[in-house]
């Protein structure tokens, strides 16, 4: 079989795309949406320019097995933005083809690459037939308020379908209250997007054969079960080809199956007065997949609205650019922050907004630590604070009391002077996981400690704590006012030292952390920190 070239597969492609009915029945009032699956084999072009690490991957996949084959999925004429990506190290999905409007997904051999290499079964044996299947599904609806009940009906067509006895294709009707799922792939999610499922969660089977068969449903909602639904719910139809099994993994490696669903129609349901709004339209929402950044990086939000978006107004606070019109834009933030994004979409003549509050956590490049008193004076507690964004941080003070703390504010005494560092590592939430993680984000400050720091009330007695000769372990004290009390304890409350004397000898006591109290006249006591060598 000879080769099939990119110029020919795009030619194959939008003939079969171009030469698609629309089916219009007079009790239909939605537009139809295609869906297209087309397996094709000897296909040894390169698909993306403009992504290189997917061409080259491409390039070598084709060197090593005979077949390739694409999976097409909602069409559309509006050009898709080819430098949009979902995760290429598990997908390897992409918009390729103008008259593509979601994402392909490419399959080797009958393996979607990406995923489970050993994946064969179904999808082999399609693409061993060369399976072409084209689907256009319609909804209608026929409000019986009378019988008080919702109904509506599916009507499917679909042409140049191949034998296949073994394909399983499934209509699911849902109704959300809250949302549309962003992943229809992933068949929980659906589940717990819908307030619940027509025939059943499991979906109907459609009775098609080969050639071009049309095949109409007809469901209605009971009485009881429209009364769970808001106002303005949605309802859902969707196709599910549940032939092809294809695996996905999540961060911590563990594997799970799922299967393709493709949404084609969507309807606006209003329980309250019995009307449809069709058009496939939903309240806009977004996704990027960098919600935490460094300051100065960027990132790409991307769509997920569906429907037919007549234009895109987007709102950056904090970003540059702080506007955009296009439909996937990339954004740079040049400052720490949590941030939000609007977005504005404008569909069948109707103006809607989405708005996420924290759409980006712009994180500092170095933490910002502040430190107040600096100076302080020896034995005098200071406040050091961390005014970068964080979920946990970590400080060690070398020389200082305590010696490690947690929390955004904390207070460290340093009982002799010098100069001492002050040490933060700040860790942050994956938000896919919950797990803390630190991101490179260590900082130092430095926390000076005098005996002249600060200017104080002349009015109350200065008590201080001097080296004395010699010994690097005897004190004397230092007051305006005569020494009532001088007495020492160890950590363990045990009293070293009690007496008058204004002098300090800790020579011949354990090495460790040790509390002075000395009581001058006319003051409380004024306790100290002193550690022993």
């Amino acid at each position: 079989m000879k080769a099939l070239t990119k110029k020919k597969f795009e030619l194959l492609l939008c003939g079969v795309l171009s030469c698609l009915p629309v089916f219009r029945g007079q009790a239909f009032s939605a537009d139809s949406i295609a869906y297209h699956h087309v397996l094709l084999e000897d296909f040894g072009g390169t698909w993306c320019s403009n992504c290189p690490r997917v061409a080259d991957s491409i390039a070598v996949l084709a060197s090593d097995f005979d077949r390739l084959a694409v999976a097409g999925y909602q069409t559309a004429e509006t050009r898709p933005d080819v430098s949009f990506l979902y995760n290429m190290d598990v997908y390897y999905r992409m918009c390729y083809y103008d008259t593509i409007r979601t994402v392909p997904a490419l399959f080797v051999n009958g393996r979607e690459v990406g995923n489970i290499r050993a994946l064969r079964d179904s999808l082999e044996k399609a693409m061993q037939q060369k399976t072409v299947y084209d689907l256009e599904m319609e909804l209608a609806h026929f409000p019986l308020r009378e019988q008080m009940s919702d109904s509506f009906q599916v009507r499917i067509k679909a042409s140049r379908l191949a034998a296949d006895k073994e394909r399983d294709l499934r209509l699911h009707v849902a109704f959300l209250q809250d949302r549309l799922p962003f992943r229809w792939y992933d068949q929980t999610e659906v589940n717990h997007a819908t307030a619940f499922m027509l025939p059943d969660g499991n979906g109907l089977p459609l009775a098609l054969v080969s050639g071009d068969t049309v095949c109409t449903y007809s469901f209605s909602i009971p009485y009881q079960e429209s009364r769970l639904l808001v106002k303005n719910a949605y309802v859902v139809a969707f196709l599910q080809d549940a032939t092809i099994l294809t695996y996905d993994t999540v961060a911590d490696g563990r594997v799970f199956p799922v299967r393709d669903n493709t949404v084609l129609q969507a309807l606006r349901l209003d329980l309250g007065t019995g009307e449809y709004t069709a058009g496939g339209y939903q309240d806009p929402s977004f996704h990027n997949w960098s919600p935490e950044i460094l300051t100065g990086e960027s990132v790409r939000y991307y769509d997920n609205t569906m429907g037919d978006v007549e234009s895109y107004a987007w709102e950056f606070e904090g970003g540059v650019p702080a506007t955009s019109q296009e439909m996937n834009p990339l954004v740079h933030y040049p400052q720490a922050g949590v941030f939000p994004v609007s977005l504005r979409v404008v569909s069948g003549g109707e103006t809607r907004v989405f708005r996420q509050e924290e759409a980006v956590r712009v994180l500092d490049v170095s933490p910002r630590i502040s430190i107040s008193p600096n100076p302080v004076r020896p034995g005098r507690a200071t406040t050091v604070t961390l005014l970068s964004e964080a979920d946990s941080c970590e400080w060690h003070f070398f020389g200082g009391d305590p010696f490690l703390a947690y929390g955004k504010e904390v207070q460290v005494e340093f009982p002799l002077e010098g100069t001492y560092d002050a040490r933060v590592s700040v860790f942050y939430r994956s938000p896919y996981t919950g797990t803390l993680y630190e991101k490179d984000t260590v900082a130092t400050a430095v926390i000076k400690v005098s005996q002249d720091a600060g200017v104080e009330d002349e009015s109350i007695p200065k008590v201080q704590l001097r080296k004395d000769g010699p010994c690097s372990d005897c004190y004397r004290v230092e007051s305006s006012v005569p020494v009532e009390q001088v007495s020492v304890f160890s950590m363990d409350g045990r009293c070293m030292l009690d007496g008058r004397s204004g002098k300090i000898d800790l020579s011949s006591c354990p090495s460790g952390l040790y509390i002075v109290s000395v009581k001058v006249q006319g003051t409380p006591p004024t306790s100290f920190k002193l550690v022993c060598q």
